[in-house]
């Protein structure tokens, strides 16, 4: 549900007809809803705190040659795979921190594993692979484009 609200009172036409709003700052064209009810506390200490950075550094350290192998961020956003032993580690090193993950839902352990897929782009091919591996897996970024597509299509 969109609960970002604009004053309709404020607003003016540009020259090209499209709608300015007014008020100071600036108003998005559209607004994205973050749903933060999909994730538990446990997923958010384990997100700002550093258990995936810790693991990401470790594996990027010793993989470095089979992630290099993909070529291009693009290939290893679309063919890269975390296993059973990898996912182990993570929870042993969450469980350090007090953080339990056996009981998390499925759209939980993908955010996770999301993450650390994209933060090991980053540190193969930069922040260009950062982006073109997070922006296939993130809703937000799914919703933009499809809403900018969608635009572009009405013109």
């Amino acid at each position: 549900q969109d609960t970002f609200h604009r004053d309709s009172s404020l607003m003016v036409k540009s020259p090209k007809g499209k709608l300015l709003f007014g008020g100071g700052g600036i108003t998005p064209d559209y607004f994205i809803a973050a749903d933060t009810t999909n994730y538990g506390k446990e997923i958010a200490k384990l997100i700002y705190g550093n258990v995936l950075s810790q693991f990401a550094i470790q594996y990027y350290q010793k993989n470095k040659a089979a992630i290099a192998a993909f070529k291009t961020a693009s290939n290893f956003s679309n063919l890269f795979q975390l296993n059973d032993t990898d996912w182990k580690q993570i929870e042993l090193l969450a469980s350090i921190d007090s953080i339990q993950l056996k009981d998390i839902k499925p759209a939980e352990k993908k955010l996770v594993i999301d993450n650390i897929k994209s933060t090991l782009a980053k540190m193969q091919w930069d922040k260009n692979g950062y982006y073109q591996t997070l922006q296939v897996s993130d809703d937000y970024i799914q919703k933009s484009m499809s809403l900018l597509n969608a635009e572009q299509k009405g013109k």
